[in-house]
């Protein structure tokens, strides 16, 4: 146990700075939810209006895509900080050690080829028809080893949707922004609330 002469000493400077510091993130929360709601409000205005466009019933469950995934994941680190990551877990396009060791098999298999092929009266080797056959081989394996891009959802209600769908959907993902910044500030508010209550400044003082 340290004695109270060796506690640090908490003057009323450090009072009132740890105050201001709660009093400017109470601020910003006041004024990021103010945003939010008014974004949310839009992002609504908007999805009316494109139902009035597109008529009714296009715009509901009966038109969900089955085999949907979450365009947006949200993550919390081992401080309790909340981020955005976008689209759905990349598969990776980097080459494996399985890959690479085929890769370099077919490249010492033609290189054995040229080295004995013969070629026909149409000036073509068998050599240079297995290796072409092996390049067009490999592309068409490129091709369907390439991820393909995620379909936008707006595109489940039409194929060309009306701008105001769009801006619905801008909107609404800005609204999950700022969502997230609304819980990290609400969270710095609360450990400077529970400091400044160590620190002994009250709301009466």
């Amino acid at each position: 146990m340290l004695a109270s002469s060796d506690m640090p000493s908490i003057t009323p400077a450090h009072r009132s700075d740890s105050l201001m510091t709660l009093l400017d993130a109470l601020t910003e929360y006041e004024a990021l939810r103010t945003e939010t709601g008014q974004t949310l409000s839009k992002a609504y205005i908007d999805l009316a209006q494109a139902k009035y466009i597109l008529g009714p019933g296009r715009l509901g469950a009966v038109a969900y895509d089955g085999r949907m995934k979450a365009g947006k994941v949200v993550h919390t680190d081992e401080k309790g900080e909340m981020f955005l990551m976008r689209g759905v877990l990349d598969t990776s396009t980097s080459l494996t050690d399985s890959d690479v060791n085929v890769s370099m098999d077919k490249e010492d298999g033609l290189r054995r080829r040229r080295a004995g092929g013969v070629k026909e009266s149409n000036g073509t080797s068998d050599d240079e028809r297995e290796e072409n056959q092996d390049s067009t081989d490999d592309m068409q394996s490129a091709d369907q080893k390439k991820p393909k891009r995620p379909t936008n959802p707006l595109n489940w209600f039409a194929p060309l949707p009306p701008t105001s769908l769009r801006s619905s959907q801008t909107h609404f993902e800005q609204v999950l922004r700022d969502l997230i910044r609304l819980s990290n500030v609400a969270r710095r508010v609360e450990e400077l609330r529970v400091k400044c209550e160590a620190q002994g400044v009250h709301g009466r003082q």
